[in-house]
């Protein structure tokens, strides 16, 4: 560690900087997201988590392409691909609401005998009685 060069704190890399959650609530267009995407990095975010909310989780969001579509799913390539090309870490947020990694409700509606099952374990304790010596 004595050869660790001061400049690391300086001006770290983009990995080791505060990520901002970047909350999608409206149509996904690509130039309004990179526009979105240019003014974070030129105020000097260079990280990102992009949240979405999708309409199953927040009923008035305008979100648009649906959670998890194939259309999402290229917006969001597009998306990396941009950040990458600006120097910006992009970090993918699985949540689609709560419980998180319910996927916006698709974990239960595609097997609701194995969601949120719990094991109980239930025990009986007997009292011994104090015998006096």
């Amino acid at each position: 560690m004595k050869n660790f060069p001061i400049s690391r704190f300086r001006e770290p890399s983009a990995d080791c900087t505060p990520g901002y959650f970047w909350v999608i609530n409206d149509k996904m267009e690509k130039g309004v997201l990179f526009e979105q995407l240019r003014d974070m990095r030129d105020h000097g975010v260079r990280s990102i988590c992009l949240h979405p909310s999708p309409k199953e989780w927040t009923p008035c969001s305008g979100m648009e392409p649906d959670y998890l579509s194939d259309e999402y799913m290229v917006i969001i390539r597009m998306i990396v691909e941009e950040c990458e090309r600006l120097g910006m870490c992009f970090y993918l947020y699985d949540e689609g609401g709560f419980p998180s990694g319910s996927a916006a409700g698709r974990v239960f509606n595609t097997n609701p005998h194995d969601f949120a099952q719990q094991f109980v374990v239930k025990a009986s304790y007997r009292r011994c009685p104090i015998q006096a010596s």
